[in-house]
């Protein structure tokens, strides 16, 4: 679905400044169709930042599975005990 800023920034043949990219499994976002056309520098450093920002996002991910591994544990090992 556009917007109606979208829409009349389409029609005025503007490049729009943000994309919505849909999120898919893992870590890294889908760059190949945000990159079409763009200069080979700076895809290969919207490339590299991405990766680097996966790795922050696995990262910031961990804590959690290490929260719902020690609950499950609890409660596993301990009857009773939320």
């Amino acid at each position: 679905m556009v917007s109606n800023g979208h829409a009349a920034q389409k029609k005025r043949g503007l490049k729009p400044i943000a994309h919505y990219l849909k999120k898919v499994a893992g870590y890294h976002y889908p760059l190949a169709q945000i990159l079409k056309g763009e200069p080979d520098r700076e895809a290969d450093l919207l490339e590299e930042l991405e990766t680097e920002l996966a790795d922050i996002r696995k990262q910031l991910a961990l804590p959690g599975k290490i929260r719902d591994a020690v609950q499950n544990f609890r409660k596993a090992s301990l009857p009773g005990v939320n």
